[in-house]
């Protein structure tokens, strides 16, 4: 090989390495400028709290006031997720992830249990409450339709109202009523719980 030939190698070697790493010096410099909790173009920065009224530790009970289990709730991911840990009195466990589809700017919950029973929601928050509508699908592949409505109460609760339907909608059965209190400390559920 030539000095000349080694020389100009050499020359498109560096002039490579130093495209290479401006790109990765531009597209780092472009990830530490992005705002990491700014809201997607067309979502309100309001939407992303309207659901922060269920953001707590809780005690849940039923009508009679019987303990269905407990639940941890928390904001992740700057804001943009909202997460709960459920524990029932029986020992079940699930957990929901919950965020705003900034394609559709409406709120989705997607449900996981630990039996492998899986929840989707889609919907908002209307007439003071949020209300989802979406599939169940247990384990075995069955499929209902299902609803739920969050409501917050004035004395700092949340109602959590869980309809299903087995039949495309013709009618509704409750599978979920409970009610969120929130717990200055609690070391596990007790009691009787139905479902969830």
């Amino acid at each position: 090989m030539t000095n000349h030939s080694h020389h100009v190698r050499r020359e498109l070697h560096i002039a490579g390495l130093t495209a290479v790493f401006g790109l990765v010096s531009c597209a780092a410099h472009n990830e530490m400028s992005a705002p990491s909790s700014a809201a997607p173009a067309g979502v309100s920065p309001e939407t992303y709290r309207q659901f922060d009224f269920w953001v707590g530790d809780w005690v849940v009970t039923d009508a009679i006031g019987r303990t269905m289990g407990a639940s941890h709730v928390e904001r992740a991911e700057n804001g943009f997720a909202i997460i709960e840990y459920w524990t029932s009195a029986r020992g079940g466990t699930g957990r929901s992830i919950n965020y705003v589809d900034p394609a559709e700017g409406r709120w989705k919950q997607n449900w996981v249990s630990g039996r492998g029973n899986v929840v989707s929601y889609s919907g908002g928050f209307d007439d003071g409450a949020m209300r989802f509508q979406g599939r169940s699908t247990v384990a075995d592949g069955t499929t209902e339709l299902a609803r739920a409505v969050f409501t917050p109460g004035p004395d700092g609760t949340v109602h959590q109202f869980i309809e299903h339907s087995s039949d495309a909608g013709a009618t509704w059965y409750v599978y979920f009523d409970g009610t969120y209190r929130k717990r200055p400390s609690f070391d596990g559920p007790t009691g009787e719980n139905p479902q969830r």
